[in-house]
């Protein structure tokens, strides 16, 4: 899979789904997204880069999730420290949103 920056985010901020906070994340997530759709950033990475708090980005993050605009890998054993990885895909899947080919 080829990853587009431009669609990917292009394709979010379209959506009538993806508003507010959840908006936010998302663009910081598009922003650290490698030619795969994937990336890394930390929690606390995302909370500095939006401006907001633990509990509303995890939300943000949640709906995302829920949305189909991206799929969170959880690290295992739960230790504080450890990053999760984003994977980014197509929200037109659940939003109806098609994102323009680049």
């Amino acid at each position: 899979m080829n990853f587009n920056v431009l669609s990917a985010l292009n394709a979010i901020v379209r959506s009538e789904d993806v508003t507010g906070v959840a908006l936010e994340v998302a663009t910081v997530l598009v922003q650290h997204a490698d030619a795969q759709g994937r990336c890394f950033p930390s929690l606390g990475r995302i909370q500095r880069l939006t401006g907001r708090s633990r509990n509303p980005v995890r939300d943000a993050l949640n709906k995302l999730e829920h949305l189909g605009a991206l799929v969170i890998v959880r690290s295992k054993g739960g230790t504080h420290g450890q990053v999760h990885r984003y994977e980014l895909t197509c929200p037109q899947a659940r939003t109806g949103v098609v994102a323009d080919p680049v």
